[in-house]
């Protein structure tokens, strides 16, 4: 059986994607690896994958010790950051196999350079459509499934809590996240609708929203978040891999985005969902005015009307499948 190696990027969002090129290699007769540095505490959501932690790069040990792993695979897949560990092992299978060694960039920056990588993202479909362009155009796959094969476990009940709505009020960028008092009057808005907020949030974060006095869950791993995520009803988020984890798990999702670029390319897109951009900004050089500005044309109202929306189109489909 030939063997492949799907190296994701650090974020959870990124691990979550990168596992759909993993589950449509398993389809097409690969045994697959997936490496991410925390998704493995999922191994039991993804049976067809073993999700491996990143490997140890010490700098007193020879590169060619490190990754004499990547000899036992027939094919490479790295999704290249600038991480130093991620920049060590892209150039050293580059060096090494590069007839057998594809990097993957996903970018909605326009740029004027070349597209870095082995394809050229395109930002007006969104990612998963893109990442079916390369495995049917590059790796000649024949066929395509727009999924990452995620298993739940039957010890869980989906959407068990019916009223209860995940709102994950912070991201890895504070550029990307819409104002915590927004957040505040979102959730007492959605309490009066008889709804239960609840904020998922580090340890770090509670403290920065200790005043609003909503639930606020802790969890020892990943594989806990999830099982929470799973059996709630709905989610609200910036842009960040939580909102891209509810979608897999099949909840249905709102994300707010800086941008209408990363909306389309960037939208969890595993189940049904909307996304909220703010309204075109001038953008200067120099002033960076869409990066300051655009929480401002995005009104609680805006997105507690949008939830509305998708509430009904949720409660349709629901219907139209019993």
């Amino acid at each position: 059986m030939k063997k492949a190696m799907v190296f994701s990027s650090i974020g959870l969002g990124d691990g979550l994607l990168f596992l759909i090129l993993s589950y449509n290699l398993f389809e097409s007769g690969y045994s697959v690896d997936t490496f991410h540095p925390f998704l493995h505490e999922m191994n039991n959501w993804y049976k067809f994958t073993e999700i491996r932690p990143y490997p140890e790069l010490d700098p007193a040990q020879n590169e060619e010790n490190v990754f004499n792993f990547l000899n036992e695979y027939d094919l490479i897949i790295i999704n290249s950051d600038y991480n130093p560990l991620n920049k060590a092992i892209l150039k050293f299978s580059k060096d090494k196999f590069p007839h057998k060694t594809y990097e993957l960039h996903p970018s909605t920056c326009k740029g004027k350079g070349p597209s870095i990588g082995s394809m050229k993202f395109d930002f007006k479909k969104n990612i998963i459509q893109n990442f079916e362009n390369f495995c049917k155009n590059i790796l000649c796959l024949e066929n395509f499934h727009p999924s990452n094969g995620i298993c739940c476990s039957k010890e869980l009940q989906y959407r068990k809590h019916q009223k209860r709505i995940i709102i994950h009020p912070m991201s890895k960028d504070i550029q990307r996240n819409w104002p915590k008092d927004k957040y505040a009057k979102l959730c007492l808005k959605l309490k009066k609708l008889g709804y239960e907020p609840s904020l998922i949030l580090t340890d770090s974060e509670k403290k920065y929203f200790e005043d609003l006095e909503f639930e606020k869950p802790k969890f020892n791993n990943l594989n806990e978040m999830a099982a929470y995520i799973y059996e709630s009803a709905f989610m609200i988020a910036n842009d960040s891999g939580i909102g891209h984890l509810a979608s897999n798990l099949k909840i249905p999702t709102i994300t707010l985005f800086a941008t209408k670029r990363k909306a389309i390319f960037w939208k969890p897109n595993f189940f049904i969902g909307k996304t909220i951009a703010p309204f075109p900004l001038i953008n200067i050089k120099g002033l960076r005015l869409r990066e300051k500005y655009w929480k401002a044309t995005i009104s609680v109202r805006n997105v507690l009307n949008k939830f509305k929306k998708l509430v009904v189109e949720f409660e349709k489909r629901n219907s139209c499948n019993i």
